[in-house]
């Protein structure tokens, strides 16, 4: 499959599944609920909360969800359409990954990652489900992403390449409590 055709279908797929989200009823999972109960608490209370403060108070969801996400909702809600603006954000990132995929595949098995890249997007809707969701997993995967293409693509020797990936690592922990685990390996290395 030619490149142009391969991201003319990637770019087709994620502008229907975006359609749907804002056309028709968004899909909200209840971590969709609790980002942006977390969002709405972090803004109007000042406190990070991930539960509806109007119901009886649940001390786990203080610390359920990380400040990350809610602050990118809070900065896209400014706009006055923050569904709209959040879906066009994630799916830019979500086409930049598939990029960024390519790019990595290509060093790594140069003329061959074509067949895997065409299977990957066309066998594995996650990609363009996540990309359209209220949650925070492509912004994540965004991070571990570009993680992998500096570690695979750039020069190591260079210090501001470990800089920006210890800046990811910030990001990643911001977005996702499990993440920790990385900036733990990244100091032993």
């Amino acid at each position: 499959m030619p490149k142009k055709i391969f991201y003319t279908l990637v770019i087709a797929m994620h502008i229907m599944c975006a359609m749907r989200q804002i056309f028709f009823e968004p899909a909200y999972t209840r971590d969709s609920i609790e980002y942006i109960n977390a969002a709405q608490n972090l803004e109007n209370n000042g406190i990070l909360y991930s539960g509806d403060l109007q119901e009886k108070i649940n001390d786990r969801l203080y610390t359920k969800r990380p400040a990350g996400y809610p602050l990118i909702l809070i900065a896209t809600e400014q706009t006055g359409n923050s569904l709209l603006v959040i879906l066009i954000l994630q799916n830019i990132l979500s086409m930049c990954i598939v990029l960024l995929v390519v790019k990595i595949s290509e060093k790594i098995s140069p003329g061959r990652s074509w067949i895997l890249m065409v299977i990957l997007v066309l066998f594995s809707p996650a990609q363009i489900i996540y990309a359209n969701m209220i949650m925070s997993e492509i912004w994540l995967e965004t991070v571990v992403v570009y993680m992998a293409y500096i570690l695979i693509l750039k020069d190591l020797k260079q210090l501001k390449n470990w800089l920006f990936i210890g800046l990811l690592i910030v990001a990643g922990m911001l977005l996702k409590p499990v993440f920790s685990g990385v900036a733990v390996l990244f100091t032993i290395i």
